[in-house]
């Protein structure tokens, strides 16, 4: 198998438009990015990725963007034929990070 490092510009698709104002449902993500294993994990198929990525979100009361971030990172990582995991924490108690 070969390393992503090589094949990684068969996989650019071109700019990604971003809007900040879209606004997302999390099953429109989930449809959109259905190669990512529950837990937010993803490997290209292809290919082996020559470096793991761990991305840790705090996040508290802003769901709305917490779609888009999500949605955004999948795009970029996936293009750059990255293994990642996302990591998503969620603040309970109403204090400063």
């Amino acid at each position: 198998m070969y390393h992503c490092h090589r094949l990684r510009n068969c996989c650019h698709a071109g700019l990604v438009q971003l809007n900040v104002y879209d606004t997302l449902a999390m099953d429109t993500v989930e449809r959109q990015h259905a190669s990512v294993s529950v837990g937010g994990r993803w490997s290209p198929a292809n290919c082996s990725a020559w470096q793991k990525l761990a991305i840790l979100i705090s996040f508290r009361d802003r769901y709305e963007q917490l779609i888009l971030l999500l949605d955004r990172l999948h795009t970029l990582l996936q293009r750059q034929m990255m293994y990642y995991q996302i990591f998503v924490i969620e603040q309970v108690i109403l204090s400063i990070f």
